[in-house]
């Protein structure tokens, strides 16, 4: 019993960490003309960069995004894909609830097994 316990904590260990260390963010896709100032973008551009990072500033013609402390100027025509990055609500959630779950699991267990063990026979 004590194995199959420590088997499912380990895996449970697993899954959770698994689950915690994905993104807590997704990309949805937007329109050139969407882009805003201040916002977080991943932007392809022509020539078959990816830039993901926060837009600057925009013109008639041309968006500038900040990428690894540069400023970058793209032409709006230049632009093949955007995608807006937005916060994703479900996993800062279940980012506390598996955690929680498997401490009260472990808990709940540890005295099950304890009681198991000095119970006499």
């Amino acid at each position: 019993m004590i194995r199959i316990q420590a088997q499912l904590f380990k895996s449970s260990v697993l899954l959770s960490s698994l689950f915690l260390l994905q993104s807590c963010y997704t990309y949805k896709p937007t329109a050139v003309d969407q882009i805003q100032v201040g916002k977080q973008y991943q932007i392809k551009v022509s020539d078959g960069r990816v830039i993901a990072n926060k837009c600057l500033a925009i013109t008639k013609d041309s968006v500038t995004f900040k990428a690894r402390n540069t400023r970058l100027d793209f032409l709006k025509s230049d632009i093949q894909q955007v995608k807006r990055k937005r916060n994703s609500p479900i996993t800062y959630i279940a980012g506390a609830a598996i955690p929680a779950a498997i401490i009260i699991g472990i808990v709940t267990n540890k005295e099950e097994s304890i009681y198991e063990q000095t119970r006499p026979r």
